[in-house]
């Protein structure tokens, strides 16, 4: 949580995504270049090196917290 705090603060992901020119269809994309950034340097902060995973982690804590959401612990 405070990895992600410290990139909101100091804007990594956007003034990353601003360098990066890429043409994607609008109608198709479901997540902005900056978010996916975003992701990429929390999960390999979190210490997976290439986030391989990531896509059976969708509801995991590491994606909740870089999202800002609340952590579910099934309570």
């Amino acid at each position: 949580m405070l990895l992600r705090e410290i990139e909101r603060r100091e804007d990594l992901a956007g003034c990353l995504a601003t360098c990066i020119e890429v043409a994607r269809a609008p109608s198709k994309v479901q997540h902005s270049l900056e978010e996916i950034i975003r992701f990429r340097i929390l999960i390999i902060a979190a210490g997976y090196e290439d986030a391989n995973d990531a896509g059976t982690r969708k509801q995991g804590q590491g994606q909740q917290q870089g999202e800002g959401k609340p952590i579910d612990h099934g309570a």
